[in-house]
């Protein structure tokens, strides 16, 4: 047996220095240590640790990782607390929406519009005023070419009871005379309410009615006006009694009055394409009659239909329709729009609102339970009343969609998948600039409440100004109206008159700018680009203006003195025949406007407006 060789300690330790090392390194692993397995890795491995997947450690590491990773998890497990269910809301979703109705209320579309909008704490409610992404040119195109909509379910409706002829005479002292009040047909009609027989000094604002029988009467208003329209209707008359004495118990007892107030969901859609949309998603049930599902799928565009048709029908719960496909018309059928007034306007939801919608959680288990897909899974409908609104161009024509509460987050979730656009409180006003509309209660100063929005407007425009350095504040003027004044033709200091405005060439009208009297030589600078200066003296100011993205020109509307529209500008165009060459509506007049804040002016045309006579 030969003889083991000479071993060199240096040399012999050298070449088992790796193995001493790692071998120290797996002794310093078991020991305890508040640092984990993965920040003992050496630096060539660390950059795998951030993965944190056990398989890029080391094997001779992997199992002391495993067991570190299956504690953490167990104590996260016991001392994590309970979380939020996203689904929660899905589940109980209208229990949610009734707690949180404290300070301020909820619309039941909230969180769909709370995730996409910026809101606002406005008259009690949580309102979506504008969207987070730019939409103003958009939102014009689709709603002349396609659809847009917006939840209005803040707005209230007054049931006001009673018999017939009284309450046709109280509805005759609150509107103007010879006001146009649909008493023979179920039509939804616009009108303007004043304090009871005081017409046109003091009024009250815009509201819509709605003849549910010969003895109800629902109106629609803003949430502003519930107070004072229930006041003004439980309101006696002066009428002195044989012994001098007013029996008010027995004149406030002659009618009952209800407000339905968050108990139902109203959606405004406009555009074309509103009317196929609506069908699509609300499918009509086939327990309608024939002749009813005929009307629906031939309905043209809300601006074709006769103003303030109502239609009810029965419509399929949109979640059980899988595709919401185009619905067309299997036959061309000629509606007769009398015959719908008079069968197919009646509603459940004028009597019984009370309404039983599946839940979320409730339907998804009902349809958990299907063998397949498509088999024939959970059923269910709800009552669908349509209501036309009218609008005196055509373009802001449009549906007021009514529903029961609970199933309106639902049915506006499927109309947005169905390619319907939404906005929000801010862009209804540049809408109602489009269909030449006045805006309550922002362009309505005659009103307390738009006089409120005005005035704090005002400061806040002077506040602003006066924080900039002296020597860039602009002159900012205001126009002065009468304690007194209100809208009306007649002849005197404190009428005024509402009015159109469209630019004679350059410039775009804005909110309280002002409207002057033109001196002659103005006249001669129609149609031509030129600097306008000078003191002139000013009848009014501009409510509501932009750029007009329909007429591709500056449009505004406002009020002026009824004065200068029945003496002063048909005397000064009497001389000019040039003008009436370049007139482009008729029966217009010029003028001149001054932005706020600047020293030019423009040249505009002005035109009375219909809504001094209607509705």
């Amino acid at each position: 047996m030969a003889l083991t060789p000479v071993i060199k300690t240096v040399d012999f330790a050298k070449e088992r220095d790796p193995s001493i090392d790692k071998m120290i390194q797996k002794m310093e692993n078991t020991r305890p240590s508040h640092k984990r397995v993965f920040q003992k890795l050496p630096k060539h491995l660390r950059r795998r640790a951030m993965s944190y997947d056990i398989r890029k450690i080391p094997k001779s590491m992997q199992q002391n990782v495993e067991e570190q990773v299956a504690g953490a998890a167990e104590a996260k497990a016991r001392n994590k607390p309970k979380g939020r269910d996203p689904n929660k809301y899905r589940q109980h979703g209208r229990n949610q929406i009734i707690h949180r109705n404290h300070e301020h209320r909820w619309l039941e579309t909230h969180l769909w519009h709370a995730k996409r909008f910026h809101m606002r704490d406005m008259w009690g409610w949580k309102i979506p005023w504008a969207p987070t992404m730019k939409q103003t040119r958009n939102l014009i195109k689709m709603t002349k070419e396609n659809c847009t909509m917006r939840d209005i379910s803040y707005n209230v409706v007054i049931s006001v009871k009673g018999e017939n002829s009284l309450l046709e005479a109280k509805i005759a002292e609150l509107v103007r005379t010879n006001a146009r009040i649909e008493k023979q047909q179920r039509l939804l009609f616009p009108a303007e309410l004043f304090r009871p027989m005081q017409y046109p000094t003091a009024p009250i604002g815009p509201v819509e009615m709605l003849w549910v029988s010969e003895n109800n009467l629902w109106i629609i208003c803003h949430p502003t006006l519930r107070e004072h329209i229930i006041e003004t209707i439980n309101e006696p008359k002066n009428e002195k009694q044989t012994d001098g004495v007013n029996n008010d118990q027995e004149s406030q007892s002659m009618f009952d009055v209800e407000v339905i107030d968050g108990e139902l969901n109203i959606f405004e859609i406009y555009g074309p394409n509103s009317t196929n949309a609506i069908r699509t998603v609300l499918v009509p049930t086939e327990n309608n009659p024939k002749e009813l599902i005929d009307y629906i799928y031939n309905l043209p565009d809300p601006s074709a239909i006769i103003p303030g048709i109502i239609l009810s029908y029965t419509a399929y719960d949109p979640r059980t329709i899988d595709e919401h496909k185009e619905q067309l018309a299997t036959d061309k059928v000629v509606i007769d729009y009398s015959k719908i007034n008079e069968l197919y306007s009646n509603s459940p939801l004028f009597t019984d609102r009370a309404f039983e919608f599946k839940s979320e959680e409730d339907f998804n288990q009902e349809r958990s339970k299907l063998l397949f897909p498509k088999s024939e899974g959970p059923s269910g409908s709800l009552p669908v009343l349509l209501m036309q609104q009218y609008a005196m161009n055509g373009f802001g024509s449009s549906w007021l969609l009514i529903l029961p509460f609970g199933c309106g987050n639902t049915v506006f979730r499927k109309l947005v998948h169905r390619g319907v656009r939404t906005f929000g409180l801010e862009c209804s006003r540049l809408i109602d600039l489009e269909a030449s509309r006045f805006n309550f209660p922002y362009d309505r100063p005659d009103t307390n409440e738009g006089m409120q929005i005005m005035t704090k407007e005002m400061i806040e425009i002077l506040t602003e100004n006066e924080a900039r350095p002296p020597g860039k504040r602009k002159n900012i003027q205001f126009y002065n109206l009468p304690d007194d004044y209100y809208i009306s033709l007649q002849d005197n200091s404190e009428s005024y008159v509402k009015v159109g405005i469209l630019m004679a060439k350059r410039g775009t009208p804005s909110r309280f700018s002002t409207i002057y009297i033109p001196n002659p030589e103005d006249y001669q600078l129609v149609g031509q680009i030129a600097e306008i200066k000078g003191e002139r003296r000013p009848i009014g100011f501009i409510l509501n203006g932009n750029s007009s993205l329909l007429a591709g020109e500056g449009r505004g509307i406002g009020i002026i003195m009824a004065q200068a529209v029945l003496h002063f500008l048909p005397e000064s165009e009497s001389e000019n025949n040039f003008v009436n060459q370049k007139r482009p509506v008729k029966n217009s007049f010029l003028v001149v406007i001054r932005e706020q804040g600047s020293q030019y002016l423009h040249l505009g045309w002005a035109f009375v407006h219909s809504a001094n006579y209607y509705p």
